[in-house]
This record gives C-alpha cells, sequence and structure tokens, in this order.
C-alpha cells in the first residue's frame, strides 16, 4: 500500500527522504535542504495552480522545516501517540497544500 501512495504522490517521497537525517538523530541544516526543497518543487509544480507557483518555493522550505521538526517530536512519543502526531502532520500538510490548488 506504501509504494502505491507514494506513486500516486511524489511530494511525501521527498519528504520522506529528507527525514532521515532526523531520525538518525543528526538533525538538520536549513542549508542542507536546497536540493530537497528543489525536488519537492518539482513534485508539486504540477498540482499548484499558476498564481501561486511564484510561492512554491517558500512553499517548499516551510513543509520540509515543518516536516522535520513533527518528525524529531515523533521520535520521542510512544507508538500510539506517534501515529496521531503523524496524522495530523499529514492533515496539516494537505490543508496547507489544498489552499494553493
Amino acid at each position: 500500500p506504501f509504494l502505491t501512495f507514494y506513486e500516486a504522490n511524489p511530494a511525501y517521497v521527498v519528504l520522506a527522504e529528507a527525514s532521515d537525517r532526523v531520525f538518525a538523530g543528526t538533525g538538520y541544516a536549513f542549508g542542507e535542504d536546497d536540493q530537497v526543497a528543489l525536488n519537492l518543487r518539482q513534485a508539486l509544480l504540477p498540482f499548484i495552480a499558476s498564481v501561486h507557483q511564484t510561492r512554491l518555493e517558500t512553499v517548499c522550505k516551510l513543509l520540509i522545516t515543518t516536516a522535520h521538526a513533527a518528525f524529531s517530536a515523533a521520535i520521542k512519543l510512544p507508538p500510539a501517540a506517534k501515529d496521531d502526531w503523524l496524522a495530523e502532520l499529514d492533515a496539516l500538510i494537505i490543508g496547507y497544500l489544498r489552499g494553493l490548488v
């Protein structure tokens, strides 16, 4: 099911791969995410309304930073709370992106 989901939602693949550093406990530096932001921009570009495309670079950096912070906090949560936490992150990202289509 994950492969089907990721195939249909390539932006999530980019965010998941970018968060590997966080799960490894090495943290992240904002500048390291420039390539990740570019990859995310390319994944989202076909779905974003032309009027919002000038904001897309900032949107991508905000999404990456938000995902990193949420994943960092989720590491310390028990499994059930982690599931709820990540479901809320998912809802937050979807709600935010809906305003850009």
